[in-house]
């Protein structure tokens, strides 16, 4: 039997649902990071600082790309 209904897929990008181990979550930050240095033009350090700050203040970086730099999710 198929199950019913839609598959969902979670991606917890800033270890919030999770303790992602220092292994898995590394490349996951260099990642993000060059992504705002590639598609917002920051430096690496302004990118680095800009994560952090979103991170603290909204929980994931992601929700304070799309609230501040226009980033569609």
């Amino acid at each position: 039997m198929k199950p019913v209904g839609r598959r969902v897929w979670l991606f917890d990008l800033d270890n919030t649902l999770h303790d992602a181990s220092a292994a898995s979550f590394a490349p996951t930050n260099v990642a993000m990071t060059q992504y705002i240095v590639d598609h917002l033009g920051f430096s690496h350090e302004e990118a680095g600082s800009l994560r952090q700050h979103y991170w603290l203040h909204y929980g994931a970086t992601m929700l304070g790309l799309v609230r501040h730099q226009g980033v569609k999710a």
